[in-house]
């Protein structure tokens, strides 16, 4: 008869899928955010990450906690010029800007997104370089901070821009380039899951075409259907 090899912890607690956790990865990006917020004069973060890393759920939590002094804008694929991102943003205050000028965008968006808020531009890899030094020419004028989130070629962007580079380099730029054994024993913490066996599994699965958490969250929760009322063990992950 085959053994069954026990991987949980006695007291079974599944967590719900998508629950922002506070991970040693998110603990860095939390950091530099709270910096960027504490800094005497607007200033640019950079977060720049693989896929999956956790980057925009704490992006998310982060936000929530300011409430209305944050703004959060995705910058779709081909809506990288600086008219792409300000008509996108002008969107987001109800206004759609046909025929405005990009320094009439400006002006508006300066009066619309106010002094002392934050924008956080998430996949800013899309960004082309003439809107990444847009939007920076709009923080700087509008006295507010900007966050730039995006995959591991951000950096290539950001780096691209003098203008650009030094203020984000002055500013702790957080570079993720995967899912940490760390990050996994953080997100297991409290769960049946939070065993040597059962993280080093799922560590080696988060490292699974660029899966990143979702696949750590995935093999969880199918691991929990397959044990049923039971406690998951080994076979039930694998």
């Amino acid at each position: 008869m085959a053994q069954l090899l026990r991987i949980a912890i006695a007291e079974f607690r599944p967590r719900r899928p998508g629950v922002f956790v506070r991970t040693e990865t998110a603990q860095d990006i939390w950091q530099t955010l709270d910096l960027l917020r504490h800094r005497p004069e607007p200033g640019v973060a950079m977060i720049a990450g693989a896929p999956g890393t956790g980057k925009t759920k704490t992006l998310s939590a982060f936000l929530a906690e300011l409430g209305h002094d944050a703004l959060r804008l995705e910058v779709a694929c081909g809506e990288g010029k600086p008219s792409g991102v300000g008509y996108s943003l002008l969107r987001a205050f109800g206004m759609q800007g046909n025929g405005m000028s990009l320094p009439a965008m400006r002006e508006t968006l300066v009066r619309y997104i106010g002094r002392g808020r934050l924008l956080v531009l998430d996949d800013a890899h899309n960004l082309q370089p003439q809107g990444a030094d847009w939007v920076r020419c709009l923080a700087e004028d509008g006295g507010f901070d900007l966050v730039l989130c995006g995959g591991l070629d951000l950096p290539h962007l950001v780096n691209k821009i003098a203008s650009l580079r030094g203020r984000v380099h002055s500013a702790r730029p957080v570079i993720v380039k995967r899912v940490s054994l760390g990050d996994v024993e953080s997100l297991v913490d409290g769960t049946a899951f939070a065993t040597e066996p059962a993280i080093k599994a799922l560590h080696a699965v988060a490292q699974v075409y660029d899966g990143g958490f979702r696949n750590v969250e995935a093999a969880m929760l199918q691991a929990t259907l397959f044990a049923g009322d039971a406690t998951p063990m080994t076979e039930h992950l694998a």
